[in-house]
């Protein structure tokens, strides 16, 4: 059991190894002109490492987004269905931690238009798991639900890249906190408690 235990150990450290090499290329080039060679360069694997996990560049990619894309679902199944202003406050704190736990692919796919697919996906994701049935629950969408929605997934995305950008000063907490007085009451709250 030892062993398997090690063995697991190191694929997952090659793994992130490789995430990471990927992640950065991709903000320095576009990802059809990313090898594996280089992947596995930067990762300081050699090239059969990398084949043993993945058969190409692209499905790395693809891998890691459906990873990072199961982890939001995760969370919002864990939401379903808890909608008032605490739960919104918990779930919010929860996805800018995962934002936080996920900087780097967070930060490279919506800094580059590497794949502008898998970002409607997310941003799809955001608002029918969480945010369209909260804000249809606190009665804050009338007519016009999915322009709010669609309001508010492009603000919570950008906030946490900008959040990324400038090297996660504030707490998931103070985010969430920042993004919820925002939906609910709008900036002028937001002038009114600073």
């Amino acid at each position: 059991m030892a062993i398997r235990n090690s063995e697991d150990r190191r694929v997952r450290k090659t793994k992130k190894q490789l995430r990471t090499a990927l992640m950065t290329l991709l903000l320095k080039k576009e990802l059809d002109h990313i090898t594996v060679r280089d992947v596995a360069e930067l990762a300081d694997v050699n090239r059969g490492t990398f084949y043993a996990h993945y058969k190409d560049v692209e499905e790395l990619l693809h891998q890691l987004e459906e990873e990072l894309m199961a982890e939001l679902v995760a969370l919002g199944e864990k939401y379903k269905g808890q909608y008032n202003q605490e739960d919104a406050l918990s779930y919010l704190t929860e996805l800018f931690i995962m934002a936080g736990e996920n900087s780097d692919m967070v930060y490279a796919l919506h800094a580059t238009t590497v794949d502008m697919d898998f970002q409607h996906r997310l941003h799809r994701e955001l608002q029918q798991q969480y945010l369209i049935p909260f804000l249809e629950k606190m009665d804050l969408v009338g007519a016009h639900g999915g322009l709010v929605s669609t309001f508010l997934t492009a603000g919570l995305v950008s906030v946490a890249v900008r959040w990324i950008e400038g090297g996660k000063k504030e707490t998931p907490a103070e985010l969430a906190r920042l993004c919820e007085t925002l939906a609910s009451r709008g900036i002028g709250a937001v002038k009114s408690e600073l």
